[in-house]
């Protein structure tokens, strides 16, 4: 069974307009390093590192480095989400 899964900003109350079937763990493990990300994005002077995520636009990190520091979640296109942390979470605790 497919289940897409994107990134969610509780702090700003939008969703990354991407997503990506079956790769949880993969979004999560760009969320825990999006500190990594964002510091690579601002050496990066001449514009010559692109992100990517197996034939994803950049979209989905970039998304992350917009929003560090904030609440965001790797959520399910049924409303489970992941925190940071790794813990899932089911749809009736989402925000």
């Amino acid at each position: 069974m497919s289940e897409y899964w994107t990134f969610k900003c509780n702090t700003c109350e939008i969703e990354c307009g991407e997503s990506a079937n079956h790769l949880d763990h993969v979004l999560l493990n760009i969320l825990r390093n999006s500190d990594n990300f964002k510091k690579i994005r601002e050496s990066d002077k001449d514009g010559y590192i692109e992100f990517g995520i197996m034939a994803h636009s950049p979209s989905l990190i970039e998304f992350v480095i917009e929003h560090d520091g904030h609440d965001v979640v790797v959520q399910s296109e049924y409303g489970n989400y992941i925190t940071k942390d790794g813990f899932k979470h089911p749809k009736e605790k989402l925000k």
